[in-house]
Parts: C-alpha cells; sequence; structure tokens
C-alpha cells in the first residue's frame, strides 16, 4: 500500500485538549443549554445531554440540540464556541507544538481534518496553534450536515470532498468505534492512544500524532 493522503481527526489527535480549554467549552454549553431549557443545576443539564443524544442518536450534542429545534446549529455553534473566544485561542496559542508543525509541513503527503467539531472552530483553533496552512481541508459537522462520525456517510463525504483513494489513504484518529468504517473501506488505520497497546479495528497504536508522524 502506498500512502498518499493523511485524513485526521482533530479532537485529541490533531489538537491535544486541555483541562482549562475543555472547561471554557463545557461551561458555555452548560449555561446555553441552561438558559434555553429553563434548568436549574448541572446535573440537569447533563441528563438532558444524554437524553438529547440518545433521542437523536448523534453524541455530537451540537448536532443533538438542533434536531431538538430548540436551538439552531448555527446559534449554538456562536453562543457555544465564541463566548470567551480569546481565551480559547490564547490556551490553543500557548499549548502550541513546532515539531508536530515541522513534522505536518515535511509530509509529503495531502492532508484533511476529518472531525465532529463545527468547521470554523476547527480553523480558528488550528491558526492559533500555527497550524492553518497544513490541511487543504477541513471536513466539520458543517459540511457533514451532522451526520457525524462513526456513520460511514460521514467518511464517504470525506472521500468525496476530498477526492482520496481510501486504499491510499491513512486515516488517524483517537476514538476506536471512529476506526471501524474506514478500515472496512480499505484506509491504513491508526488509533491514538497512550493506553490502549492493540484495536481490532487499527492497524497501528501510537501514543500521539507526533509518533506517527516520525514514522512516516
Amino acid at each position: 500500500m502506498k500512502l498518499k493522503h493523511l485524513l485526521a481527526d482533530f479532537d485529541d489527535t490533531v489538537f491535544r485538549h486541555t483541562k482549562d480549554f475543555d472547561a471554557i467549552v463545557r461551561a458555555n454549553v452548560v449555561n446555553l443549554l441552561s438558559e434555553r431549557y429553563s434548568l436549574g443545576s448541572p446535573s440537569e443539564v447533563q441528563d438532558l445531554i444524554k437524553d438529547l443524544r440518545r433521542k437523536h442518536g448523534t453524541d455530537v450534542i451540537q448536532c443533538a440540540v438542533a434536531k431538538d429545534g430548540r436551538i439552531s446549529y448555527e446559534e449554538f455553534g456562536r453562543l457555544a464556541y465564541t463566548h470567551r473566544l480569546n481565551e480559547l485561542k490564547r490556551i490553543a496559542s500557548s499549548n502550541a507544538d513546532p515539531e508536530l508543525t515541522s513534522l505536518l509541513s515535511g509530509l509529503r503527503m495531502d492532508k484533511s481534518i476529518l472531525s465532529n467539531s463545527p468547521d470554523f472552530f476547527i480553523k480558528i483553533i488550528l491558526k492559533s496553534q500555527g497550524l492553518g496552512e497544513q490541511f487543504e481541508n477541513i471536513i466539520g459537522s458543517t459540511s457533514l450536515s451532522c451526520d457525524t462520525k462513526p456513520s460511514p456517510s460521514a467518511y464517504a463525504q470525506a472521500i468525496k470532498i476530498t477526492g482520496y483513494n481510501p486504499e491510499n489513504t491513512l486515516y488517524v484518529d483517537d476514538s476506536p468505534k471512529a476506526l471501524e468504517v474506514p478500515r472496512q473501506m480499505g484506509m491504513l488505520t491508526v488509533l491514538i492512544s497512550s493506553e490502549a497497546k492493540s484495536d481490532k479495528n487499527a492497524s497501528f497504536v501510537v501514543g500521539d500524532l507526533k509518533g506517527l508522524l516520525r514514522m512516516l
């Protein structure tokens, strides 16, 4: 197999989340849902999130809420991801990794992102980390119209958008369940994990993206 294309997840694959970054996004989501659904405590919000995900068949809360009809996809994105955006950008920038930038720059493969996060937010964080020019395509939940991973349609849409041949594509993700469909499509699959030693849907398991890029 000659690898020509890299298709990578964003959250905790290309961009490694930190506790302070996640705390801001989580607080934004909790405050938004508390207001719109008239809830009184964070535990009630967590119960709501579980119910919405189960009811609408998606782990992506922005998509679940949009399907519920209470908050549009666009409004959720604007309120949940742009409140305290300067702080989020600062955190992302302070955790930028020059070695990762160098490894991606030197990789002689086409590179694209496939993520369940909204497209605009991925682009903002990539730019904050100095990775804004590294990926030819950013395919997030916006581009996917909320038909997100691990739905087979998400990967089919990614292949259509990028023009990649699955048999020449390396797919990288930190979620084991996101690897099954790419493997079935003929992609070489890599799980990003510091704990797992193997996975039935992963050709390889590595600790982080830098470790993988050093091998290519």
